[in-house]
């Protein structure tokens, strides 16, 4: 073999990986060439995971120094998210949910999986809030625009059997975390993954207390109280990374 064949030969080599290498990464079918599925999957899993370590964290603790409220919510407001809906079911006389949490203009349904009827309602004087769903039979369901003022809480209650109440959070959040608060339970920890770093405002919603709004940028500890009509009922530190 020539100088000049085993060039041919060797080039020929190079080119015969280099070509397995490119089926490998590209389906090549009838002429046309398209990314592998696997290949699509593992750069979408790859973007997913650079999204996640982007993103910031928040951890801490809500601390309470007298009588709990029945509920609360703890978010970052971020308005590039679309309305979204939720439900609230009633089995057993109760609802099936403390708190859920609506977007402006979503839709709130309405299950009824209890063996009896129900009527749900609101009327908050204060916030001028008022609907009456009117008489839900057992297995009916409705839903409701949620077109009320944002980042309030709404309690809602049943008009045949008054000891059951809920609450609707009229926010845009896609960082936030629900409390269902128990008596004899004064220390609840704070945990929300995912914010995004430009949002630096978090709100904390209760029951009958005063809004607290709370600016923390990443690497900050801060520590806020916590008031119901002024007067002091406990604290909220967080910490963000």
């Amino acid at each position: 073999m020539t100088g000049q064949q085993s060039r041919k030969a060797h080039f020929g080599t190079i080119n015969d990986v280099l070509k397995i290498e490119e089926n490998r990464f590209w389906k090549i079918d009838s002429g046309k060439s398209m990314l592998r599925p696997e290949i699509i999957v593992a750069t979408f899993c790859l973007f997913l995971a650079t999204q996640n370590c982007l993103a910031d964290s928040l951890a801490g603790e809500l601390n309470f120094t007298k009588s709990l409220p029945f509920v609360g919510i703890l978010y970052f407001k971020d308005n590039s998210g679309s309305p979204n809906a939720n439900s609230i079911d009633q089995k057993n006389k109760i609802f099936g949910h403390r708190l859920v949490p609506v977007s402006k203009d979503g839709a709130l349904n309405f299950v009824n999986s209890d063996d009896y009827a129900h009527n749900i309602f609101a009327n908050d004087i204060k916030k001028g809030i008022k609907f009456d769903v009117g008489l839900m039979p057992p297995g009916h369901n409705l839903s409701l625009k949620v077109d009320w003022q944002e980042d309030i809480l709404l309690r809602v209650g049943c008009k045949i059997h008054p000891k059951m109440r809920a609450y609707v959070a009229n926010i845009s959040s896609r960082a936030y975390q629900i409390f269902n608060f128990e008596k004899g339970i004064n220390t609840f920890p704070v945990a929300i993954n995912n914010i995004d770093p430009e949002l630096t405002r978090a709100t904390l919603l209760l029951p009958k207390y005063d809004p607290i709004e709370i600016d923390i940028t990443t690497g900050q500890t801060v520590t806020v109280d916590i008031t119901k009509r002024g007067k002091i009922k406990g604290t909220l530190t967080l910490t963000r990374d």
